[in-house]
């Protein structure tokens, strides 16, 4: 399980998960699955950094909803999921560098591979 895996299986599950001043914090209502508390204290900090925004107000899970949404677009134009992955991923740097003036392709490589997010296999992305 990835930290955006056990991010999502959290909200999934009901938790209300965020950063205060004391750190991340998670509250459910009623008792939690032990798996989804194991997700949680494993990539506790890799969450929290999930959480925080960057300097484009943006936050590593939004970086991530917005990959996700990139290829269900992809995927309803009819490409199969590892074009439209692809396709996403190339449109999300384009929003990163849209988003972080005087920036590199390269810096934005490497800020979305700090979210987990990855370059595709080359032989998906042409």
């Amino acid at each position: 399980m990835t930290a955006i895996e056990a991010l999502t299986a959290a909200r999934v599950a009901g938790c209300d998960i965020g950063l205060d001043e004391e750190g991340l914090f998670c509250d459910f209502d009623g008792e939690p699955p032990e798996t989804i508390l194991a997700g949680i204290r494993e990539h506790r900090d890799d969450i929290a950094a999930l959480l925080m925004p960057g300097p484009d107000g943006f936050t590593g899970e939004a970086w991530w909803s917005l990959y996700e949404e990139f290829t269900a677009v992809a995927m309803a134009d009819g490409l199969p999921f590892e074009q439209a992955a692809a396709v996403a991923f190339d449109g999300l740097t384009d929003w990163w560098l849209g988003r972080n003036a005087a920036r590199t392709r390269a810096e934005a490589l490497l800020a979305l591979a700090g979210f987990g997010i990855v370059t595709p296999p080359a032989d998906v992305a042409e």
